[in-house]
């Protein structure tokens, strides 16, 4: 079994507090966690979080709905990750950000098989067309704790380039059938409009 951390934040400035918004009677993060709980290969869902208080209303919502929540560096995403990682005892874990909340828990569980099958540092879905439903990207701490050590900024939201850029990393991807490529739908949250 494996652990699912969600990177999330109330901070969002283009769509305020987005993952908050309700739809059908539920906030999206809400809708998020029950589509991850459907994943046969995750046995514990966290959010990681800041420790900024604007960020209180998720800590609620994982005791309401019995998930985990870590509470770290509000700018250092990265470390973030690392520390709640450490502090539960992961040697690995799934990973996306709050704002896919259309999560597909069949692609999470391939993910899981083929990462335990592999030994990549980092293994990822091919989401450069952004025409299929998020699974997860898989880490492995060790390869986190070395990307924490050598990288310069602590502002890293978008994180990905600290991995693929570092050639003492194995990163592998995953394709995805035709079946699961929509050239329209579009399954992040962004904009209003989204």
């Amino acid at each position: 079994k494996t652990a699912f951390l969600i990177t999330a934040r109330l901070k969002s400035t283009r769509l305020p507090k987005k993952i908050l918004l309700e739809v059908a009677g539920k906030p999206l993060i809400v809708h998020m966690l029950d589509r991850i709980k459907y994943a046969t290969s995750i046995d514990k869902i966290i959010i990681c979080t800041s420790t900024n208080p604007q960020d209180d209303p998720l800590e609620k919502i994982a005791a309401q709905e019995n998930v985990f929540c870590y509470r770290g560096s509000e700018e250092d995403v990265l470390v973030r990750l690392l520390e709640a990682a450490q502090s539960y005892g992961l040697e690995h874990f799934a990973n996306i950000t709050a704002d896919c909340p259309m999560m597909d828990p069949v692609l999470i569980d391939r993910a899981v098989m083929k990462y335990q099958n592999s030994d990549a540092d980092l293994l990822m879905y091919d989401y450069s067309n952004n025409d299929i439903p998020f699974g997860c990207y898989m880490i492995k701490v060790t390869a986190l704790e070395k990307v924490c050590q050598q990288k310069k900024e602590t502002d890293n939201e978008v994180w990905l380039k600290h991995f693929t850029s570092n050639p003492e990393l194995k990163i592998c991807s995953i394709e995805v059938e035709d079946k699961y490529r929509h050239k329209t739908l579009k399954t992040s949250l962004d904009y209003p409009e989204d």
